[in-house]
This record gives C-alpha cells, structure tokens and sequence, in this order.
C-alpha cells in the first residue's frame, strides 16, 4: 500500500506518519464517506486478530483525552484501525529543544494519566507508554494514543490486574522523567537519549537539572527504583501530581521563565471537567476555589497566572445530572405499580360510639369490617341490626331488638336522631341468619361476598388435551406411509394381474420400446458380474454431481450401504430430463433381470441398454416404479456390455425426501 491507496474502499492514504512498532505503519487518510480526516494504522503482521480485538475494547472507553477509534476491520489481507486525526506535537517534539518546565511537565503527565485512569476501570490498560503517543493538540488538550493497540503489537504480557496497572503507572513516571530531564529512563528507544543509571536505577532529575520540585524528584526517584514504591495505578499517580494548572499553548516550553513564555495564552485544563469525578465516591476533601486568570496581571503586563486547584475536590460533590467519565449514562429508574390505599382500620368496638355518629361513617365502619374480615362485624353485614343501648357499669350486654334498634338496608338511611343518645353508646352485632343474594328492591341488599368461577384450571386442561392431540396427530402424519404413490411396478405395455404384479402382454409392442415385467421375486439365472458402477446427472440441467464418490456402494454386497441421489423438492426434478445410475460388465453378458434394493417406494425408472455415454439413446428394457425388493425381469434378453438405470422420477423415502437410497443392484 502507498500513497493514494483506498482503503477499504472508503479511506484514502494520503501521507506516512513515522511509527516505532513491529508490524505497523501508520498513514494520515480521508474518509471519503465522511469527508474527513483520520489515523489510519495498518496491521499487516504479528498478531492481526489479537490486535483488532484490543482495539475493539478501546473503543469502548470514552474519554476526551483517549484517542477516538472509529472503525476496525480487515482488507485486502490487512488489518486496519480508523481513529481520529492526531493534529500537534507529541511530547518528544515538545522536549527536542529541552527539557520544558515542571508545572507543565505535571499537567501533561496528570492529564495522561486521569485518561488511563478512566481506562482501566473498564480494563483497557497501554503498556507501551513512550514519549511519541503523548501529544498536545493545538487546542490545548492532551491526546494519548495507542491504549491497548500498542501493548499487543509489542507482545507485552499483560498480567494480572495488579501488574498491568503497576506497569501503566511506571511508565507515567518514565514520561514525567523525560519531560523534565530529556533523558529517557526506560528501555533504550531509537532517537531518545538515555537517562544515567546508577545501581540499575536512573539517578534523580535533579542530578541532571536544577530546579525540579521537590514532590517529583522524589516520585520519579522511587518510582524507578528498585523497589516496589510509589503508585501502583494511574489513580494513584493523579493523586500524587494533582493538582496542576492548565495546558500552555507556548511552543517551545522554556525552563528558564517561570511558566513559561507566551503562558498568557491558556486554554483551560481539562482537569477542570471530569478528573476529580474519578474519585468522588474515595475522597472527602474540601472544594478549593477555581482557577481564575488575574485581570489586574493582565492590565499590567505581567504573565497571567493560573490559580492551581485540587483535582480530587473538583468535583467531590458532582452537580446532579452528571455522569462519571467513561461510562454510559445511569439507566432509566424503574417505574413500581401504583398500589391502592388499604381501608382504614375497624376501631374497637366500644370506640365506636359518639354523641352523634352520621349512618355514613357507620356504613364505613360496617363495611370495612367485613371486607377485612372482623369478627362479629364481618357476620352481620352492612345490612344487619345494630342495637344500641347505654353501657352498664358491669360492662357491655347484648339487647334484644327493640324501639332503639335501627335496621340499615335499601330503603334507605336512617335519621341521624336515631343516634342521639345522652351517653355514649354501646354498638354490638346481633347474629341474625343470613339474606339470600337476591331479593325485592326492598329487601335487603346483596351480600358483600360471591362465589366466582375461576377457569383458569378448565382452560389449562383444555390447553394440555389440545397440545397433546397435535403431538398425536404429528406422530401418525411423519410415520405413515405416503399415499400419493404407487408401489405397484407396471411396464409400458403389460396388464395387471390380480397379484399387483405386470405380466408381459400378448400384443406386440411399439417400436422402440419392449415389453417387460417386474414381480418382488428374484430372476431365475446365474448372477452377472458387475465390473464397475457411476452416477449419471449429464447436461443440460445435471452437473455431474450426484454423489459419483458412493456408486460403488450400490454394488459392493453390503445392504448397508447405498447410493443417493441429491434431495430435490420435486419428485420430478423440474429443469432436468432425469438422472442415471450406470453398470459395467466385463464382457458382454446376456441379461435378462435386474433386481433393485432400494430404501423408499415410487417413483419411475427406466432400465435401457445403453452406454454412460449416451444414457436415452438406448432401448427401454423394462420400467415401472421403486421399491424396497422389486425385480425387473425383461420380455426378451439382451447381449450388452453395460446398462443403465434411468430415472425419471424419484422414490420417497421413510421421512418423505424426495431423493433414491440404492442400497444394492443385481443383474441376472
């Protein structure tokens, strides 16, 4: 592939982008169907499969700072990954003129690793960090690439989780290390000068340039030691280096000027959006002011500062709404049906009295008893006697009905003065034998409770009984013998005997075409030897292709093998004259019978003498239908050195297939 090639038909190459990975070029392209401008690394070595997959998991992560992979596929024997368009240095074009200044330093690494961050909680991880996949894009943002593609291509060995984590934040450390130092401490790359080791451990940045703070020298001092220390998670390391102030636009990055120059040009940090929501459910600390440009340094002359925040109290409290980086938004909240209110509790029976109770409220309380089945209330119904009587000091007494005894049924409501009493009175049901469900609109009203028919047992059996008497009548209609054919064989021109079987007639024949006869018997006569036997399906309409590998089980002795035809969905093969199944002899032999075993019934052949060659041209010798032992036996012999078994229409088999199962042939 080069210049101006399109890619999968869609993307065209447009300029080679340098790359340091084994079986890997990366080009600039357009998408032509989107009319845009793309990444395009081709895999056209090593693990293809295992990197397409890697980059497949990638794209699932969702971040601002992860380079955006829109398509994976293979073409033309290659494997490609379509991302978004890289525009801006990478961190080893930022550090070609010199190492560039600590805080920036801080920001680009701490964005870089918020991004991994992200990554690894849904088990995407790099392990192939170098100073060529960090870029600052030229709006101000950090743009990392590679993430999960480039440790494949690398064969680096992933690991358990703790160890893939540990090895992204290693190598973090390793571009801190690199930007402030321009020395490179991990594995030798091409292009990048090495850092100093001393004991197998790069010395300090600090040994190789003044001025760097104090917290980083002591991190990369650790990190890259030779001990287990320092972060094990990119997490780990945003905790470390936050916070940190936005991205400079300035180019180059110099470290003599605090800042930097042209730093009064500052996009604001992407820090600001989403970082610290990476760790609002494991921080509790205190927000701090946002970053500010000071107007009156601005007024002044002097560079602009940026006010440093706490990344992990940015977003401690996250506004609501707002979702966590990296993750599809919360799922919709379940709707529960709404419930009815139950009825309000029966209140004791000696609580129901009042100086005036309205039949309302009584009708309720009635009512409410019998639906929650309360004994005593529950009996009587809403429309039973309720007596009412003073309490006695001794406690309550059953009264017999009597001028203070008031009857609530259809006719109506009784007169709240019926109620009145100077005392509180006592409510008690009286057992009365229950009202039929129906009466007079003057009797009393139904009862509360009916008896319903549940059908739902009688529709469940109906259901079974039905289901059931399908399965019967499957079974009887795959099992039964076909009725639409005729097992009896006949010939052309023969007449049918009172035993199904044809018998040769008197008259002569037609021209061209014999008489003959077939019966379940087999001939009388020596066996003929067969010399060799093929499939015939010749053109137009046939291909040659019924099966020619198993002819010979057809004539092999064993009834349990067979010859078969291809399954058609017409018996009758439509767009072919037939198919044919040829024997050999190995020297012309005087035939007289032909005995076919075939798995199957009906359908028509035609036995003719001929050659494979020519397999209609020959004189018809017998014909009629299949069978499972059917004998062909021939009005006259004939002298031939082959014969041919065609077939006009196929046999059906026990499971109804079109198609012919010649078990065995035998020739007499």
């Amino acid at each position: 592939m080069g210049r101006g090639t399109l890619l999968a038909g869609r993307y065209r190459l447009t300029r080679p982008v340098s790359g340091d990975l084994p079986g890997a070029r990366v080009w600039e392209a357009r998408d032509e169907v989107l009319d845009r401008e793309v990444r395009v690394t081709i895999i056209s070595a090593g693990p293809v499969a295992k990197v397409l997959d890697a980059a497949k998991r990638a794209a699932l992560v969702v971040d601002p700072r992860l380079v955006r992979i829109q398509d994976v596929g293979e073409s033309d024997g290659v494997g490609y990954v379509i991302s978004e368009a890289v525009h801006g240095p990478s961190l080893q074009d930022l550090v070609a003129p010199g190492p560039i200044v600590a805080s920036q330093a801080r920001a680009l690494v701490g964005e870089a690793a918020a991004a991994l961050e992200t990554a690894r909680r849904r088990g995407v991880h790099h392990l192939a960090l170098r100073p060529s996949v960090l870029h600052r894009t030229l709006d101000g943002r950090v743009l990392l690439t590679g993430a999960a593609i480039d440790g494949t291509l690398t064969d680096t060995t992933p690991g358990d989780a703790r160890s893939t984590s540990r090895a992204d934040a290693v190598g973090l450390v390793a571009l801190l290390y690199f930007a402030l130092t321009g020395r490179w401490p991990g594995v030798k790359l091409p292009g990048l000068p090495a850092a100093p080791h001393v004991n197998g451990a790069p010395v300090p940045p600090s040994d190789l340039v003044p001025g760097v703070p104090n917290d980083l020298d002591t991190l990369c001092a650790v990190t890259l030691g030779p001990h287990d220390d320092g972060p094990h998670s990119p997490g780990e390391l945003v905790r470390d280096l936050a916070p940190w102030p936005a991205i400079s636009l300035a180019d180059p990055l110099s470290p003599g000027v605090p800042g930097g120059p042209g730093e009064s040009e500052l996009a604001e940090s992407t820090a600001m959006m989403d970082v610290a929501a990476i760790f609002a459910d494991d921080d509790a600390a205190g927000a701090a002011p946002p970053a500010v440009h000071s107007g009156a340094a601005a007024a002044s002359g002097e560079p602009r500062k940026v006010a440093r925040q706490s990344v992990r109290a940015t977003l401690d409290t996250p506004a609501p709404g707002s979702a966590r980086p990296g993750t599809p938004p919360p799922a919709a909240p379940a709707r529960r049906p709404v419930l009815p209110h139950p009825p309000a509790p029966v209140p004791p029976v000696a609580d129901l009295g009042a100086p005036v109770l309205g039949a309302p409220v009584l009708g309720a309380a009635v009512l409410g008893a019998a639906v929650l089945g309360a004994p005593g209330l529950a009996a009587a119904g809403p429309t039973g006697p309720i007596s009412a009587a003073a309490a006695p000091s001794g406690g309550l007494e059953s009264k017999s009905a009597s001028a203070d005894t008031m009857r609530i049924d259809a006719s109506g409501p009784p007169s709240p003065a019926a109620f009145a009493s100077p005392n509180p009175p006592a409510f008690e049901p009286i057992a009365r034998t229950p009202q039929p469900a129906t009466g007079t609109p003057g009797g009393p009203a139904p009862s509360l409770r009916t008896t319903r028919f549940d059908p739902t047992r009688m529709v469940l059996l109906i259901a079974a009984a039905a289901v059931l008497l399908g399965l019967v009548l499957a079974i009887k209609a795959i099992t039964a013998p076909p009725t639409s054919l005729n097992p009896v064989a006949q010939t052309q021109t023969g007449s049918t005997s009172p035993s199904g079987n044809a018998t040769p007639s008197n008259s002569a024949a037609p021209s061209g075409t014999p008489s003959g006869s077939t019966s379940s018997t087999r001939p009388v006569g020596s066996p003929i030897a067969i010399s060799g036997a093929q499939s015939l399906d010749p053109p137009p309409g046939g291909d040659n292709n019924e099966h020619p590998n198993e002819a010979q089980r057809a004539v092999d002795g064993d009834p349990a093998t067979f010859w078969r035809s291809r399954t058609y969905k017409n018996a009758k093969m439509p767009g072919k004259p037939g198919i044919g199944f040829a024997l050999s002899f190995a020297q012309p032999a005087t035939v007289s019978a032909v005995t076919l075993h075939v798995n199957g019934t009906g359908g028509h052949v035609e036995i003719r003498a001929t050659d494979p060659g020519s397999p209609r041209s020959g004189p018809v010798l017998a014909e009629g239908a299949f069978g499972p032992d059917v004998t062909f036996t021939f009005a006259q012999p004939v002298q031939t050195k082959s014969i041919v078994l065609w077939i006009t229409e196929l046999p059906q088999t026990a499971d109804g297939s079109s198609r012919i199962e010649l078990t065995e042939v035998q020739v007499s």
